[in-house]
């Protein structure tokens, strides 16, 4: 007879049976979706190196920009390239003030912790954007 409380020995097989289902599954979307990344970055890289101007403008259009560029890529200078020449943008507004304007302004954007004064703490794009 069981007492209150105790599982029979079928029930504890059949838990750790869907348990190992539920690993096997999760293993298994865990490696698919590994999968399609790998294939995403091979053809995101293969982009990069056959279009570059096409793909780090296209990149570059998740940016605020409040002048669009002349060039992606400038290649006139011997030494150096330049990029997104002419342009112009601001890294503050794009880090913090497109997030609040978004409606995400009481979004976690920092979470501080210092081992040193074992302070953690977290801020907001909002409190951010107030103490700038």
């Amino acid at each position: 007879m069981w007492r209150s409380g105790q599982r029979s020995a079928c029930a504890v097989v059949a838990t750790r049976w869907q348990h190992r289902q539920r690993t096997a599954a999760r293993k298994t979307m865990a490696a698919s979706g590994q999968a399609a990344l790998k294939s995403s970055y091979t053809e995101q890289y293969r982009r990069s190196l056959e279009t570059p101007d096409e793909f780090w403008a296209e990149a570059a259009g998740d940016i605020q920009w409040f002048k669009t560029w002349d060039r992606v890529l400038d290649h006139s200078h011997s030494s150096t390239h330049r990029w997104f020449t002419g342009g112009q943008m601001n890294t503050c507004y794009n880090a913090l003030d497109v997030h609040v304007e978004n409606g995400r302004g009481d979004a976690v954007a920092l979470y501080y912790d210092s081992p040193v004064t074992s302070t953690k703490r977290q801020f907001t794009f909002k409190e951010l954007q107030q103490k700038g």
